[in-house]
């Protein structure tokens, strides 16, 4: 974040959409589209791996540097129920998409 004087980061995946489990092909389609949207949007991003704890798998994903807004609005698009948010030199914050 540094070197690229970035002020905040936006953890974002596509996988797993309303926290239901889909196969390996599916979730590899959605980050295939997340990172295409992305790109067009014109977004710095870099690749991540989210790795929780206990059973949930895995999920691929990416740094992304926008606006909250925009963070916000792809999550929605991909049916993510939360984000991660992490501020330049601060603790990461969970931030959460869906409307209720």
């Amino acid at each position: 974040m540094t070197r690229h004087k970035l002020q905040q980061l936006f953890f974002i995946t596509a996988e797993n959409p309303s926290s239901n489990q889909w196969s390996e092909k599916w979730n590899a389609v959605f980050t295939a589209a997340l990172m295409k949207e992305i790109l067009k949007r014109g977004f710095a991003t870099w690749p991540a791996v989210a790795v929780p704890d206990g059973d949930w798998p895995k999920e691929h994903g990416f740094f992304v540097s926008c606006k909250t807004g925009d963070a916000v609005s792809l999550a929605r698009f991909y049916e993510q129920n939360a984000i991660v948010m992490i501020p330049k030199n601060e603790a990461p914050l969970l931030v959460f998409c869906q409307k209720i």
